[in-house]
Formats: structure tokens, sequence, C-alpha cells
């Protein structure tokens, strides 16, 4: 898989209008990241998380599959503002210039 496969839980969450706060806790709760927020063991055999070193290669952070996390928040209702009534569109992935974003 590509690195465009993958996004940041800040990229994530921006396809929903949520923070990574608000993915990691929904992550958490389906039993993908633990307490401390790394990735359970079941994140990494389903493939949906790798590490990858920041631009400056000093640091690491957690990126998720794109499709395949999206698909998951979907299903478990992440993102839906029934609390507001309002009907929002769903976030749809697509690729530009080998970056996801929302369309």
């Amino acid at each position: 898989m590509s690195n465009s496969d993958y996004m940041t839980m800040r990229e994530i969450g921006a396809l929903f209008d949520k923070t990574s706060h608000a993915v990691g806790k929904k992550l958490r709760e389906l039993g993908l990241r633990s307490a401390e927020g790394k990735p359970t063991r079941q994140a990494f055999e389903r493939g949906l998380c790798e590490r990858r070193f920041t631009e400056d290669g000093q640091n690491y952070l957690w990126a998720w599959h794109a499709e395949e996390t999206v698909k998951l928040l979907r299903e478990s209702g992440f993102g839906e503002s029934e609390a507001k009534g309002q009907n929002r569109s769903t976030p749809s992935l697509s690729k530009r210039n080998g970056r996801q974003r929302r369309t």
C-alpha cells in the first residue's frame, strides 16, 4: 500500500468535521486504540495502521488506512448529527495529487 492510502487521525477527522481527539475516542470505543492512545493488536492485525515518521525524521505518529478506517467510523455512526436533526452527507474519499481529500 502506498503512503496515500493512509491518513492521520486529524485528516480523517476533517472528513467528518471532527477533531482528531473525537476520532481517537471512537477508535478506542471500537477496540482499535488502547487507553494509552496506541493502536491495539486488532488494529495491526487488520492492517488498519502503520507507524510514520514526521518530515524531520525525529518523531513518529500512527497513520490509519483511510478507506477502511472511514468505513468503520461510518458504520459506527461517527459524525452523524442526529442530535441536531441534520442530514449531513457522508464523507467520501477521492485521490488528488496522491493525497486523500474530502469531495
